[in-house]
């Protein structure tokens, strides 16, 4: 009998949730989970993310180095936390999307509601991480 097959985790193997968070400054939490029946890896990279088409709505890392590789089955989730506004002025774009995917696999993006409009400038994202006390997006 043949084990399941260890694969990388692609955008159509997930479910993505977003969630408003208020500490350090606001940002959105990412939550990604497998799809039922399938088990994949998530590499400790950025998650591909824009708030709409313009080069500058595109996140960049917040980290500096690649993390753990996150295992998603079942309930186990992943987290990435995205600070939509990095400036500290009042300058920036609403958007009310963000497309999402899983780096290299950007043909596949999803579109996800935002909680609420949400003002855009210079945006970061963490990698993906286990636990959600990871993501925090510190900036500075």
């Amino acid at each position: 009998m043949q084990g399941p097959v260890e694969q990388l985790c692609g955008t159509n193997d997930l479910t993505f949730k977003l969630t408003e968070k208020t500490q350090a400054g606001g940002y959105l939490l990412v939550t990604a989970k497998a799809r039922p029946g399938i088990t994949c890896y998530l590499e400790g990279t950025i998650p591909s993310a824009s708030f709409g088409s313009s080069p500058a709505s595109e996140v960049t890392p917040a980290e500096q180095a690649v993390t753990e590789t996150v295992k998603l089955s079942g309930a186990t989730a992943a987290y990435a936390g995205i600070n939509p506004k990095t400036t500290n002025d009042d300058y920036g774009t609403e958007y009310e999307r963000l497309f999402l995917s899983v780096a290299g696999d950007e043909a596949q993006a999803v579109s996800l509601k935002l909680p609420s409009t949400t003002l855009v400038d210079k945006p970061v994202s963490s990698n993906w991480h286990a636990d959600p006390a990871d993501v925090v997006p510190f900036m500075g």
